[in-house]
């Protein structure tokens, strides 16, 4: 049997790059944004990635440990998603809320174009 892969698009690949540079910017703070800890650091959305609106807004991340990113019961982005998303409100203010819930509400129409803007955007 010989599987065949599809090639990834320009397009794809655009993402992809801008999934991972995404990452790194929201990393860069270099600890838990939460708990303080600076080992293996995860890059979390605030926002979910499906919403193009804000996949690559550095506003939706959140730099996290993998405890308060996934793993602690106690209090985690992904295990009490209610606690967090009231301590994230809290620490960064209702205007950052406002500002994110708004754009994450629209429904974006990206071109090529527009991903390499974005992409040029957070490179800098």
């Amino acid at each position: 049997m010989v599987r065949r892969y599809k090639k990834k698009t320009k397009r794809a690949k655009l993402k992809l790059k801008l999934n991972k540079v995404w990452s790194e910017k929201v990393r860069s703070i270099g600890y838990c944004e939460y708990c303080h800890s600076e080992n293996f650091l995860n890059a979390h959305h605030h926002y979910g990635k499906r919403a193009e609106s804000t996949r690559w807004d550095i506003d939706n991340g959140i730099c996290l440990c993998p405890k308060c990113h996934v793993y602690s019961s106690v209090f985690s982005a992904h295990q009490t998603p209610a606690d967090f998303c009231k301590w994230i409100e809290k620490k960064r203010g209702k205007a950052w809320a406002d500002r994110l819930r708004k754009k994450h509400n629209e429904v974006p129409k990206y071109t090529d174009e527009d991903l390499e803007n974005i992409l040029e955007k957070l490179n800098e």
